[in-house]
């Protein structure tokens, strides 16, 4: 319960509207519901593309993922896809929360996902989009995706204990 509260607590300080919400359902979220719930925050406002960055406004993939992941206190350093491959177990399947790692070899991309259809992450930049003014043109942005809008996934991975 005390992680629970953590996270009310944080949500509460920079998601007011969206804690009205969460108390208003008839159980609780869960730790990877909650996650999500955060995620889908940075869509609207547009949080922008930008190569290497990592929030609040600006992310890359990883930054992205691992903002949300230290958010919940799940991490504390900073990680790139691959890293976070070689960190978390591999799961059958997508589910809300996991990560999904995009690749050939090794991961590239990382989203997260949002229920076993869609995930969410920074995306549609790459290594030129280097500001916001070169990522809006190219809506480079945090938004929801389908899951298999690339055809390189490297797996599932579970990031909750």
């Amino acid at each position: 319960m005390q992680i629970l509260r953590m996270i009310g607590e944080f949500l509460e300080r920079c998601f007011d509207k969206e804690i009205k919400k969460i108390e208003a359902m008839d159980t609780p979220p869960t730790i990877p519901e909650a996650l999500v719930t955060l995620a889908r925050q940075y869509e609207d406002p547009p949080s922008w593309y930008v190569w290497a960055a990592n929030g609040p406004k600006e992310f890359d993939c990883s930054g992205f993922v691992v903002y949300l992941l230290r958010a919940f206190r799940l991490l504390n350093a900073d990680y790139n896809a691959q890293m976070l491959r070689d960190k978390y177990p591999v799961i059958t399947g997508p589910r809300p929360g996991a990560l999904v790692m995009y690749g050939t070899d090794r991961a590239t991309h990382v989203m997260i996902c949002i229920n076993d259809v869609e995930c969410i992450g920074a995306q549609g930049g790459g290594s030129a989009t280097t500001d916001a003014d070169k990522a809006m043109p190219l809506d480079a942005r945090v938004k929801t995706m389908p899951i298999k809008y690339r055809s390189d996934i490297l797996g599932y991975y579970w990031p909750f204990g």
